[in-house]
C-alpha cells in the first residue's frame, strides 16, 4: 500500500479524509480503474478502499462498470459542479445543441445514461416553446420509456440479452 495522498491534520476526521484522498484518486485517474488500482492511488488498505467505494457508489458519486467492475466518477458529480458553473460539458455541448435546435425547430435534450436512468443533463428549446427547461441531474427518468430512450437505443449496437 502507498502512503497516504495527504498528511493528516490534527484535529480532522480520519474517515473524511480517506473518502476525499479516494475521490482524488477517482477523479485525477480520468478513467475506470479496478479496486485495486484506486487503492494504491489514495494509500488505502483494500478493504477500507472498497467500503468507502460502497458508499459513493450508493450515494452517485462513484459508479462501477458492471462488465469490468473498475469505477469510475458518478453523474451526481457533474449535478454539483453544474451547480457552481463549473461544467466543461455543457460549455461544449451547448453549441452543438443549439445548432441542432436551429435545424430542426426543436427542443433538444442532453442526456447522459445512468445504469436504468437517464439524466437530463442540458434543454435548449426554441423562443415561443411551452418546454421546460430543467437543471442538470434534477429529472431522472427511467430509459424504459420516452422519446430520450428511442433516441438513445437507436444508436446502440444490438448486444445478446442476458
Amino acid at each position: 500500500m502507498a502512503a497516504p495522498k495527504t498528511q493528516r491534520t490534527a484535529g480532522s476526521v480520519q474517515s473524511v479524509e480517506r473518502t476525499f484522498d479516494l475521490f482524488e484518486a477517482l477523479v485525477e485517474a480520468g478513467q475506470a480503474v479496478p479496486l485495486s488500482e484506486l487503492s494504491v492511488r489514495a494509500g488505502l488498505p483494500l478493504g477500507t478502499t472498497h467500503r468507502l467505494l460502497a458508499t459513493l457508489t450508493a450515494r452517485g458519486y462513484a459508479r462501477q462498470d458492471p462488465e469490468s467492475r473498475a469505477y469510475a466518477v458518478g453523474y451526481k458529480v457533474m449535478d454539483w459542479a453544474s451547480r457552481v458553473g463549473a461544467n466543461q460539458l455543457l460549455e461544449v455541448a451547448r453549441p452543438h445543441l443549439r445548432t441542432l435546435m436551429h435545424e430542426t425547430g426543436e427542443t433538444v435534450n442532453l442526456v447522459i445514461l445512468d445504469h436504468t436512468q437517464i439524466v437530463y443533463a442540458d434543454q435548449v428549446a426554441p423562443s415561443g416553446s411551452c418546454a421546460c427547461l430543467r437543471k442538470w441531474g434534477i429529472a431522472r427518468r427511467s430509459i424504459r420509456r420516452g422519446r430520450a430512450r428511442r433516441c438513445w437505443l437507436s444508436d446502440r449496437s444490438p448486444r445478446p440479452a442476458r
